[in-house]
């Protein structure tokens, strides 16, 4: 479905749609400064072991069952081996 819903965005090349292990992402190290994850686990227990798992630290999962949504936010252990966010090139 993800691949027909942005089926225009995927043939300009802007989008690329990849079913992976969120512990272990089919790309190199450092190749994002952020990565999300939607729809992928169902409990606050399997974010804080996969997130812990793939290496981040300081893993901390807000759940509001209620409302149908889990929140993983971790940091990268080496921000050094992470590429700088981009810069904005609005003008100072």
């Amino acid at each position: 479905m993800s691949r027909r819903k942005n089926a225009a965005l995927i043939a300009a090349g802007r989008v690329d749609i990849r079913k992976a292990s969120v512990s272990r992402l089919p790309f190199d190290p450092g190749t994002f400064y952020l990565v999300t994850a939607i729809e992928t686990h169902y409990s606050a227990d399997e974010h804080r072991e996969l997130f812990t798992t793939a290496g981040y630290s300081d893993v901390r999962v807000i759940e509001h069952r209620g409302r149908g949504w889990i929140c993983a936010i971790g940091h990268v252990p080496d921000p050094t081996k992470t590429p700088e966010a981009p810069e904005s090139s609005a003008p100072s």
